[in-house]
């Protein structure tokens, strides 16, 4: 559909009726989240955190965990996830390069860019990193509870 078509649409939907109302694949095309009734929207960031050192060491389990009480627990005490995970890139250099890393994967309510970039300037300092990569994604979930029943 037209984007010039669409908005007239909806404002004539607005004005008609007092509410928005689009169709999910018109939604979808313009890049808005679109979740089913029992999903709620969040934010989605996973941050690819490299644990090679400047110094040639690497960050270790210990630091790592002290890393996450210190600087990420305090700022998502809701919770988060991480993964043990392997980097692999090519350099400017043109050589491919591999590194063993750290998935930290946070889901969201509202913007937390200033948080989540607190998080990837803490490691960058702590652990003397060139660059921490950031990912966001907009996404629907739901928390499934146990209902103590089987399947």
């Amino acid at each position: 559909m037209n984007p010039v078509r669409l908005i007239l649409l909806l404002t004539v939907s607005i004005v008609s009726t007092g509410c928005i109302r689009v169709r999910v694949h018109d939604a979808e095309r313009l890049g808005l989240t679109v979740c089913s009734a029992t999903e709620r929207v969040q934010e989605r960031w996973v941050l690819y955190l490299g644990r090679s050192r400047a110094d040639g060491q690497t960050v270790d389990q210990t630091a790592w965990q002290q890393f996450l009480d210190e600087e990420v627990t305090l700022r998502f005490p809701a919770g988060f996830t991480w993964l043990d995970a392997h980097g692999q890139w090519r350099g400017d250099d043109g050589k491919t390069w591999q590194e063993p890393s750290f998935q930290l994967i946070l889901l969201t309510d509202g913007d937390q860019a200033e948080r989540i970039a607190a998080v990837s300037r803490a490691y960058l300092e702590r652990f003397q990193q060139q660059a921490v990569l950031r990912e966001r994604d907009r996404i629907c979930s739901v928390l499934d509870p146990h209902t103590g029943s089987e399947p």
